[in-house]
């Protein structure tokens, strides 16, 4: 039964991180409408929860090599998604010419910088991405090995 739930949970968080990817502007003007994947940001959360759950019912026994490999593909994850940010950032900001001429250079650069923090539309294509979602994860997994190495060495300590 976990089994299921696992799977249905991936395949919702699979579904939810693929149409919020959708949900970016492409080209400029970008739109300040709101960004309806906040709702799926905050709906990760309780995912989070569930994944670990279920993981710590299916993982009866993980290797031990596993854990240190998932926090370095955490980690890795993240100094990567940071590095495509900025890149992101600077391609708007050399690109953005191309649609308004009357800005200065610094006034781009401080547009692009403001649509590019937080959780504007523009950003989905870089917070909802093949990379975040592996992140995402390895972060459930991740955690509900932790969870089990810290049961397992509450009731150690118990019975002792």
């Amino acid at each position: 039964m976990r089994r299921i739930l696992l799977l249905i949970l991936l395949v919702l968080l699979t579904i939810g991180f693929i149409f919020s990817n959708m949900l970016a502007s492409v080209h400029p003007p970008y739109s300040s409408m709101g960004n309806i994947a906040i709702f799926f940001m905050i709906a990760c959360i309780p995912l989070f929860a569930g994944l670990v759950y279920c993981w710590i019912h299916v993982l009866t026994s993980p290797p031990k090599w596993l854990a240190p490999l998932l926090l370095l593909h955490v980690v890795l994850a993240i100094y990567f998604q940071i590095q495509a940010v900025d890149e992101y950032r600077l391609l708007l900001v050399n690109n953005y010419p191309e649609y308004e001429t009357n800005s200065s250079r610094e006034e781009v650069e401080e547009y692009i910088h403001a649509i590019t923090q937080g959780t504007h539309n523009q950003m989905n294509k870089m917070y909802f991405n093949l990379n975040t979602w592996l992140a995402f994860i390895s972060g459930t997994v991740l955690v509900a090995i932790l969870v089990m190495h810290f049961k397992r060495r509450q009731v150690k300590s118990e019975i002792f």
